[in-house]
């Protein structure tokens, strides 16, 4: 197969190669070349291997260095939406989404010009762009959903990067019908983050006394005071949140690893539940799943956002106490509590102390595809201007998010099932995020069990 060609000017070099490899190798599996002319100008030209020829707008990486990361940069709300019957059927939409762009009415002309500046698009959503160049932040400390452009415009259940791609796919068969795609289906990701190891067995002995008293007298609750004795002097048996033997045998049958997220604080602020990883109860939880084959991964506290040495100290004492106790595996994945991120301080720490991905990357209050994509794809560094070596798996769903923004059991089913078939359709990651407390709630475990049998029906249909 002859590689296609990639005519462009020298502007934004780094950021162009960033993201013409993520659609032509990462996404398409496709061969290319880079050829810089500094003639090109405002477009860029795609030569398939039949000489046939497309032109795509070039409007991000076309402006004037001194804006760059600044507001007059960003994309303008609201913003344009393109009704093209021919292309719109490639999508799950009726429409399409413009960010970049030259607005107009058709997104690819009779001439062979895509009208909508899709490598400028995807980069500016893929890279956090706009987090770099507004100062909004919530209480937490994480730019806000409502702050972000598609956010603006409850776009955020839309993947319009993964859109982009399929698009441009469409555009390219139509000119080479010759040319052959990479191939891709849904993966299942189960995700759970250890905010709380156990229930009961974290107590003192006076504490667990004084507790074990209030379930007689005050409480009356028999139920409660034998799984709190159980939990405490078995190493957590019975205990309410000790659910992962559960989750891996639902994972077991998915043919599916479970990601378990740990910590390793002792940190007391209003923002963290500490435990002890040294303890029987959790030592001998992380050996099971480690015999059983799932993953161990690394949550590292509230406070470690602007700690490095804090964050350093948490993740160096959960690998050596793993290999100590005989774990074999690297703790190399990651995820923050209360999805904490600073762009692009935190990702360069993940490349730093040896992570090789990170799914940290989804809003508290909504579900859906915060960076535009359901793909997982290399994290990139506006500031220093280079991809990471770090891998972003976006987090799609988080139930305590369902359970905010959706009111009853029928409608948070349906929204995850939705958010499911969208994954299904651009053969992405469907990364769901469903704590081990949260089972304690009977409607916690009827959902999960629900979501699953979903994915299952999708998986081996």
């Amino acid at each position: 197969m002859v590689d296609i060609l990639i005519q462009c000017n020298k502007r934004y070099i780094n950021e162009r190669e960033y993201i013409y490899n993520y659609f032509f190798q990462e996404r398409l599996g496709l061969r290319y070349n880079i050829s810089y002319n500094e003639a090109v100008c405002d477009t860029v030209i795609i030569v398939l291997p039949n000489k046939g020829k497309i032109y795509i707008a070039d409007i991000l990486f076309n402006i004037p260095k001194n804006i760059w990361l600044k507001k007059e940069s960003l994309p303008k709300n609201p913003l344009h939406l393109i009704k093209d019957s021919l292309l719109s059927s490639t999508i799950m939409n009726n429409n399409i989404v413009e960010l970049y762009g030259k607005r107009k009415d058709v997104f690819f002309t009779d001439d062979r010009v895509i009208t909508v500046d899709i490598f400028g698009s995807a980069f500016f959503l893929l890279t956090g762009y706009e987090e770099l160049v507004l100062e909004d932040r919530n209480q937490f400390g994480n730019f806000p959903h409502d702050s972000t452009v598609i956010g603006k415009e409850n776009l955020i259940q839309r993947p319009i990067v993964d859109e982009y791609v399929e698009l441009l796919w469409s555009c390219f068969v139509k000119l080479c019908p010759i040319l052959v795609r990479k191939q891709k289906k849904i993966r299942f990701i189960p995700t759970h983050d250890i905010d709380r190891a156990f229930m009961y067995n974290e107590n003192s002995l006076l504490g667990h006394l004084k507790n074990s008293f209030g379930d007689i007298i005050k409480r009356r609750n028999l139920v409660e005071l034998w799984q709190r004795n159980l939990s405490y002097f078995f190493n957590g048996k019975c205990d309410p949140y000790n659910v992962y033997n559960w989750l891996m045998d639902l994972s077991d049958s998915l043919g599916v690893k479970s990601i378990f997220y740990f910590k390793n604080s002792m940190a007391r602020s209003s923002h963290d539940s500490p435990y002890r990883i040294k303890t029987k109860a959790v030592t001998q939880t992380l050996i099971n799943i480690d015999k059983r084959e799932h993953i161990i991964a690394f949550h590292p506290s509230f406070e470690t956002l602007d700690n490095e040495k804090l964050f350093a100290t948490e993740i160096k004492g959960l690998r050596n106490y793993c290999a100590r106790i005989g774990i074999k595996q690297e703790v190399n994945n990651i995820r923050s509590h209360y999805l904490r991120y600073s762009n692009p301080q935190t990702s360069r720490w993940h490349e730093k102390y040896g992570f090789a991905t990170d799914s940290t990357l989804g809003h508290r209050d909504r579900i859906g595809f915060r960076r535009g994509t359901c793909h997982e794809y290399f994290v990139f560094d506006v500031e220093e201007r280079k991809q990471l070596s770090v891998k972003e798996f976006p987090l799609i769903v988080m139930e305590q998010t369902v359970k905010a923004e959706f009111e009853n059991y029928q409608a948070r089913s349906v929204a995850i099932k939705k958010i499911i078939d969208t994954c299904n359709f651009y053969k992405g990651n469907f990364v769901l995020l469903w704590h081990n407390e949260t089972f304690v709630e009977k409607e916690g475990k009827l959902l999960y069990k629900e979501v699953l049998d979903y994915i299952r029906e999708i998986m081996y249909k």
